[in-house]
């Protein structure tokens, strides 16, 4: 995509800049700045057979770091790799997480592929 000042930071790509906040340095997994103001910071989760709990709180926390340090947009993107969360699970996380201003991305393993986020 070539739209000037626009860059895209995280692993594989720019380093991204921290958001320091309670004496702690957080790096969102993917950025997205205009020139240097914070646009965009997605935090990405991978959930597997054990510590989903902890895996989405940590998500959704630092998702809302990110919107302490600066991000005016933040999400998280959570990969359900044990395909256990089902469309019911995703349309109610999704109306309270996007309720307290922190939008919510899921994907379910299905076979080889990933399956799109239930409308």
């Amino acid at each position: 995509m070539a739209i000037k000042g626009l860059v895209v930071g995280g692993a594989g790509a720019n380093p991204v800049r921290p958001v320091a906040l309670y004496g702690q340095r957080f790096y969102p997994d993917l950025a997205v700045f205009y020139f240097r103001s914070r646009v965009l910071a997605i935090e990405v989760k991978y959930l597997g057979r054990t510590q989903r709990q902890n895996s989405i709180t940590t998500a959704l926390g630092q998702a809302y770091v990110y919107q302490c340090g600066g991000y005016p947009l933040t999400a998280a993107l959570l990969v359900d790799l044990a395909g256990r969360m089902t469309d019911g699970d995703v349309r109610h996380a999704e109306k309270v997480s996007r309720s307290e201003g922190i939008p919510i991305i899921v994907r379910r393993r299905s076979g080889a592929l990933f399956s799109q986020h239930p409308s």
